[in-house]
């Protein structure tokens, strides 16, 4: 029985997933939402921001009726929502080293309005530009959008999707930004930040005295903050180092901090990388850490406490990972002396996945390993009922009542 593939190997062959694993028509896709296509497009008509506004939704492969599913509100939605659906679709369903989550990924209209927190006239240079063609001339209008998205779009996200109460804001560039300042303003919208390769240059580095101002000695942020930037160099990597040693000195109670520097990457292909590292991040240990190193030593009563654990920490009620669990059984299965802790595991992933053929499949092959031929039918039949094409089932099913008569 093959091992549960390990970080490493999620590292080489996320790049490979990215190429290869997402459908061409990604975003033609309009229709309503579907658990069988990865990403899809929606429209919600915003009154705060008086226009219509696209974001692309991508949701797990399967749901289960116990299962409740963080959310990524991700910016910059139409460049940046395949790049999170292919790597966290492959490192939940085939690493099982992070929980299936929900992708939103927001469209722009005007990207400069809603993600900047301040109006300015100064460029990158430093220049001051108040032509009719500035890229700063409507900017300013991060609080207004903020405030689409807290009582607009994630209303509609929770009234339409199984989610939980863990949120997480991403953005690249004005996008990081965008996540900074949230942090600082209303960090209570979210519960984990990742901001690659922020613009803190922006209106005179206006959020590095923000930054100063709210990051006080003794501040308590019980959040999760992941920064990183690449080779930029000049003013807009001094004030990301700015910004991340201001929160080394300060020392911020309960905030789970990283910061990571790219030298070899642009602004441009950074992104790949700290999304991943980023995310990462935020769910370390996700699985056990005998899952990578000693199967056999890993029980249900294990399992349980590790899961009992994620979910106080995160605030919601967090199951073992079905395919993982389901290939770790099957691992106990193999060995004659361990048939009792595999029949554990199988009857745990059935207790928690219910309408799952595979885990009902997998308790029939325990129960027909241990000799209990009825179990094993009554099992098989269960599965067959939820996907009558499960052919392994059927035949396994034909042998046994066939032996039964």
């Amino acid at each position: 029985m093959p091992t549960l593939m390990n970080s490493a190997a999620c590292v080489v062959l996320n790049v490979l997933l990215y190429a290869s694993c997402l459908p061409g028509q990604l975003y033609a896709q309009q229709t309503e939402s579907n658990t069988k296509e990865i990403t899809i497009m929606k429209t919600i008509n915003s009154k705060i921001l008086n226009e219509k506004r696209n974001f692309f939704v991508y949701v797990p492969a399967s749901y289960s009726p116990k299962e409740l599913f963080p959310v990524l509100y991700l910016l910059d939605g139409e460049d940046q929502t395949n790049l999170a659906a292919g790597q966290i679709n492959y490192l939940s369903e085939a690493c099982s080293v992070l929980p299936k989550m929900i992708i939103v990924g927001i469209a722009n209209t005007s990207r400069t309005r809603d993600l900047t927190p301040t109006h300015s006239d100064m460029d990158y240079d430093g220049r001051i530009d108040t032509s009719i063609t500035s890229f700063t001339k409507n900017s300013g209008g991060t609080e207004q959008f903020l405030q689409f998205i807290g009582e607009e779009l994630m209303p509609y996200i929770q009234q339409h999707y199984k989610t939980a109460p863990f949120k997480i804001f991403s953005g690249h560039s004005l996008g990081g930004l965008t996540t900074i300042y949230c942090f600082l303003k209303h960090p209570d919208m979210f519960n984990a930040y990742i901001s690659i390769s922020p613009s803190l240059w922006w209106d005179h580095e206006f959020l590095l005295s923000l930054a100063s101002e709210k990051l006080v000695p003794g501040s308590v942020f019980q959040k999760a903050l992941f920064m990183s930037d690449g080779k930029e160099g000049g003013r807009f990597h001094k004030d990301v180092l700015s910004f991340d040693s201001l929160l080394k000195i300060r020392k911020i109670a309960e905030l789970q901090y990283d910061y990571k520097y790219y030298p070899a990457e642009s602004h441009s292909s950074e992104p790949v990388k700290a999304l991943y590292d980023g995310i990462r991040f935020i769910y370390p240990g996700w699985l056990p850490e005998a899952m990578d190193t000693n199967y056999l030593s890993v029980t249900a009563e294990i399992l349980r406490m590790h899961f009992q654990q994620l979910s106080a920490k995160f605030g919601y009620v967090i199951l073992p990972p079905e395919a993982a669990l389901n290939e770790l059984a099957y691992y106990q299965l193999s060995d004659p002396l361990r048939i009792n802790e595999a029949m554990d595991l199988f009857q745990m992933n059935v207790q928690n996945f219910p309408f799952s053929y595979k885990a009902l499949e997998g308790l029939g092959d325990a129960y027909t390993k241990k000799g209990d031929r009825e179990k094993a039918v009554a099992a098989y039949r269960k599965s067959l009922a939820l996907n009558p094409k499960n052919v392994s089932a059927g035949k396994k099913l034909m042998v046994l009542e066939r032996n039964i008569r």
